[in-house]
């Protein structure tokens, strides 16, 4: 058995749903400014660092919010790494579905041209208005994306996690995927409300949830409140509708990745090994078409 016991049965190995890479000197992006931490080249050899023990077998590269007009050069940027790095499985870009359908000459232009392309995300959640997901135009730009079997994340603040599952119904075929269990923003004591929330958004059935990252709690208690947030968003999602995600590096703002580790390691210590497999890789690879190895 390994350090992480609770993955020692995962045949075939981990899937991180949710990796950044970047390289200020090749891109920009819109948080250089106010996180200059992490205003530095980060890349595989960096994600495996911070990784240790804890052995990933693919990876599914997440955008990283650059600048307009760069977000196709953000994709040949990731696969030129993937030449180097064939653990990056599927790539999910940035695009404009604001723009409602005129997305779509983007989309296909991008499909035609990217084979490991798998899925848009729309960073939401600094977006001021909570129906942001509500504009038609929104609603119109994501159902070309699974018009095109494309899937979305949604990486919203906790204000817009009222209007998800009316989006979700709206969208139609797309498959939806929750980022962060949708706690960003989330104040300590709406914690009944984001569970009755994210218990209308499972009921809609388009959409999975990826547990990439949750408010690091502190104090005595924190690490048991945490993993009862983890353990909500298990019974409510269930086991065929989540999906990990080390969300690396933004997670470094917080704590370390070993940490978010360590924390599921205790979440999950008792569950059974086909679920871990799931939670850990299979859910992965089918919510994001990835090639088994």
């Amino acid at each position: 058995m390994t350090a992480h016991s609770n993955v020692a049965a995962v045949k075939g190995g981990v899937v991180d749903a949710h990796v950044h890479l970047w390289d200020p000197a090749r891109l920009s992006y819109i948080w250089e400014a106010s996180l200059p931490s992490l205003a530095r080249p980060c890349l595989p050899v960096d994600y495996d660092a911070a990784n240790g023990d804890f052995a990933v077998s693919a990876m599914v590269f997440v955008e990283c919010t650059a600048r307009m007009g760069q977000f196709e050069q953000e994709v040949r940027f990731i696969e030129e790494l993937a030449t180097r790095e064939p653990r990056i499985g599927a790539i999910v870009m940035q695009a404009s579905v604001e723009d409602g359908a005129k997305v779509g000459a983007f989309l296909d232009h991008m499909i035609e041209t990217t084979p490991l392309l798998r899925g848009v995300r729309r960073v939401c959640s600094f977006e001021p208005d909570p129906d942001f997901l509500l504009r038609p135009e929104v609603i119109a730009g994501v159902r070309a994306l699974g018009q095109r079997g494309l899937t979305f994340d949604m990486c919203i603040h906790f204000n817009q996690l009222a209007s998800v599952a009316r989006f979700a119904d709206a969208v139609g075929e797309t498959r939806l995927i929750l980022d962060h269990c949708g706690t960003t923003g989330m104040p300590e004591e709406a914690a009944d409300e984001w569970t009755r929330l994210l218990r209308e958004v499972a009921a809609c059935g388009n959409v999975a949830c990826k547990i990439s990252e949750i408010p690091w709690i502190g104090g005595e208690h924190g690490r048991e409140r945490m993993t009862g947030i983890v353990s909500q968003v298990v019974e409510i999602f269930g086991f065929d509708c989540i999906v990990y995600g080390g969300d690396w590096p933004i997670c470094t703002l917080a704590k370390p990745l070993s940490a978010w580790i360590g924390l599921l390691d205790h979440a999950l210590a008792k569950v059974d090994p086909a679920d871990l497999t799931k939670f850990y890789r299979g859910n992965a690879m089918r919510f994001y078409r990835l090639a088994e190895t």
